[in-house]
């Protein structure tokens, strides 16, 4: 397989959860537990805020004008606000699981199961560039 062909399928099994968090979302979006609705409405809210720090933050990292620091502080933000945006989206998994218990373990199932693969295409990804290097050598 070759690395372009690896990163493609990681980037299809990547997408593929983020699909699934979208029937998360939508979970969330039918339920009829109108406090249920009110608390996912306020989580994504955060993270869309979250979402637009985080491309601004990227957006000024590709600015060279900074100084040779800059770049070290931004990347500690980015990763400070990932971290913030994954506990958002875990606290939407809670809501779900209590609104829809059958329906969310199928979705985790899911993304168990891509993630699986990631790691699977990761390290077949990681053995090809290591065989690329040693024909380097």
């Amino acid at each position: 397989m070759s690395l372009y062909k690896t990163t493609l399928d990681i980037e299809r099994t990547r997408s593929n959860n983020n699909m699934i968090w979208m029937n998360i979302v939508r979970v969330l979006a039918e339920s009829e537990n109108e406090e249920c609705q009110k608390k996912a409405s306020q989580i994504i809210n955060e993270i869309i805020i979250t979402d637009d720090k985080i491309g601004n933050a990227l957006k000024a990292l590709l600015l060279e004008e900074q100084g040779p620091v800059f770049p070290a502080v931004l990347f500690t933000l980015i990763e400070n606000l990932r971290v913030t945006n994954n506990t958002n989206w875990m606290h939407l998994l809670r809501l779900a699981y209590n609104e829809s218990r059958e329906v969310t373990k199928t979705l985790l199932s899911s993304i168990h199961a891509n993630d699986q693969e990631v790691s699977k295409l990761m390290n077949n990804l990681l053995a090809q560039m290591q065989e690329e290097e040693e024909l380097d050598d």
